[in-house]
């Protein structure tokens, strides 16, 4: 904790509070934080210790050096219902995403209506999906369905993950991509209130195309 509050940046903290993300905090750059996880390696009683300190850059960290073979499924429950922003959401949906069978979690924290649990899923669903490993194609499929269902009625940052999931679902797979298209055709723009950051738009048709040009 010494050495992340010495690398404390102003600016960046600065940026995380208007994103959304409460103190405690220093404002560790990500690039600090993953030079520091280069050094420490996967350290599972660190990554415990650090998410015990309820720092939000102590947590971050504590994604990047958890191990997923001795990290307790009850560990990594706990840390997700215990998770308060968008950007640990996606850190620890990378981490979770690791672990060995994952989907049935994935499918469980998706379906969750908590906010940032459901994010978390979302976010462990496009780890899973970018980092191949032969995600089943009905699998995807059915994610795009409740994407399709559930996006209207989610909670803000949920809403973000789910739209960027969708993209990353047409974009990986041929069979995947026009059910995906079909559904960013009927979503349209989506709105994402990112607090004092202001309003985002997030053209899911614009976005998909992007990103199914550069997998080209």
């Amino acid at each position: 904790m010494v050495d992340l509050k010495a690398a404390a940046d102003e600016q960046q903290r600065t940026h995380y509070l208007r994103h959304g993300v409460k103190p405690p905090m220093f404002g560790v750059p990500a690039a600090v934080l993953r030079g520091v996880a280069k050094q420490v390696k996967r350290n599972q009683p660190i990554a415990e210790a650090l998410w015990a300190s309820g720092n939000h850059d102590a947590r971050i960290l504590a994604t990047m050096i958890a191990d997923p073979a001795l990290c307790a499924p009850e560990t990594l429950e706990r840390w997700c219902r215990t998770t308060e922003n968008a950007l640990l959401a996606e850190t620890l949906g990378a981490f979770a995403a690791t672990f060995e069978n994952p989907l049935p979690r994935i499918d469980q924290w998706c379906r969750d209506r908590g906010e940032f649990v459901r994010a978390t899923g979302y976010y462990a669903a496009i780890a899973l999906v970018r980092a191949g490993g032969g995600v089943p194609a009905e699998w995807v499929q059915k994610r795009i369905g409740a994407v399709a269902k559930d996006m209207n009625g989610a909670a803000n940052r949920a809403r973000e993950a789910m739209a960027r999931a969708l993209v990353a679902f047409g974009s990986g797979r041929d069979g995947t991509f026009a059910a995906a298209m079909t559904v960013a055709k009927r979503l349209g723009i989506v709105d994402i209130d990112h607090g004092e950051a202001g309003v985002k738009e997030l053209d899911l048709v614009a976005e998909l195309t992007k990103a199914r040009a550069k997998r080209k």
